[in-house]
């Protein structure tokens, strides 16, 4: 069977030159721990700092201020529960959106039980934060303002730089969630001041299970895990050598390669949406009116539930997602869409096309190809 991937925003397909970055330190069997101080720990702490000057150059910060974890999520968690411990936090107030992952959604039920106060922004029907909605509801006690750079979902990208400016007029911290943004748009953390930022190795070609936490060198972060002292004693837990290799190498890649590969998927995205509209014209597009990632598609065909529509394509060897993969076993509707304003019925009829660097013209021709009949047979069931 022929198999198309378009769900990159779940995740990425390693890359080649990745894998053969990490390989040395797969195959050889005396590996050293990092914070060992003989030859074989030294090497491994060398590698491990390599990494992290690779990953610091994607987004412009200095290599003191990143720190590596099992993922985006565990990244998420250390900067929330960090400010908002119930035995370290000086201040009680949180604002995110309705639209966040669910890393930042449950965690803010996790501080809620802890008595943290959670301010909870909506969105429009195209998903876009109002900015004065954001300045109204800052407080005296405002500890952190968590925002997603863009969502996983729509595709949206947010005004990161304003909201940035209203947090720290308000001398408020910011965290934004860039596990979608990094390696499609450029992120610096310089030019847009932001004071806490997370992302995943496995979003932008690398390997699962490493996380990137930035810490701008003013702030502190909270360590999450105890331990040992790895990490700046920020993370204690002796570190994955071979995965951080292997985000480094993949932060290189998608630093030099950023502009083709925006290019690439943002020309395959518009030949894709052209595609759909002239098969289908009552297709919908959610946030069709916003700025969007170029790699992504989230489209509503009327009368017709994703699921079925998913289990289709699947059997032609087609992945395409209705959402977040972390929310994939759930049946409930897109708390996305669902915060757009869309009835559930609506939000259950979406589906996601996630684009990547691999994707070919000739792989959106075949789905285009196989869309119709599976449709048309989908309604007629």
């Amino acid at each position: 069977m022929r198999h198309v991937y378009f769900d990159h925003n779940a995740t990425t397909p390693l890359d080649p030159e990745v894998r053969v970055a990490m390989q040395p330190y797969l195959e050889t069997s005396w590996v050293g721990n990092a914070s060992s101080l003989h030859w074989a720990g030294e090497q491994a702490k060398q590698a491990l700092e390599n990494a992290r000057e690779q990953v610091a150059e994607l987004i412009n910060a200095l290599p003191k201020e990143i720190t590596f974890t099992s993922g985006a999520t565990e990244s998420i968690n250390s900067v929330l529960k960090g400010i908002f411990h119930p035995t370290k936090r000086k201040k009680n107030h949180l604002i995110i959106s309705a639209v966040e992952h669910h890393a930042t959604l449950d965690c803010a039920e996790t501080l809620a039980s802890w008595g943290v106060e959670v301010d909870v922004l909506p969105v429009d029907a195209q998903g876009r934060i109002d900015p004065q909605v954001l300045k109204d509801v800052i407080r005296e006690d405002t500890g952190l303002i968590s925002l997603l750079w863009a969502n996983n979902e729509t595709g949206t990208v947010y005004p990161i730089e304003e909201f940035v400016a209203i947090a720290h007029e308000a001398n408020v911290p910011i965290h934004l969630d860039a596990a979608q943004a990094v390696g499609k748009i450029t992120v610096d953390v310089r030019r847009v001041p932001v004071d806490y930022l997370t992302f995943s190795a496995h979003k932008i070609y690398g390997p699962q299970g490493v996380g990137i936490t930035f810490v701008q060198r003013s702030r502190q972060l909270l360590r999450f895990i105890d331990g040992g002292d790895q990490e700046r004693k920020r993370r204690g837990g002796t570190e994955n050598v071979a995965g951080i290799v292997g985000a480094g190498k993949a932060a290189e890649i998608a630093r030099f390669r950023l502009s083709d590969d925006r290019n690439h998927c943002s020309q395959l995205l518009d030949y894709l949406t052209k595609g759909l509209r002239e098969r289908f014209p009552e297709v919908i597009i959610h946030s069709e009116a916003t700025q969007r990632l170029c790699n992504t598609l989230n489209v509503r065909f009327p009368d017709l539930e994703s699921e079925s529509l998913l289990i289709a394509l699947d059997l032609q060897g087609i992945a395409v997602s209705s959402g977040s993969a972390c929310a994939s076993g759930a049946v409930e509707p897109s708390h996305v869409l669902l915060a757009m304003g869309a009835t559930p019925a609506q939000a259950k009829s979406a589906i996601r096309f996630s684009l990547g660097r691999g994707t070919t013209r000739d792989e959106i021709d075949y789905v285009l190809g196989v869309l119709p009949q599976l449709i048309q047979q989908l309604l007629a069931a």
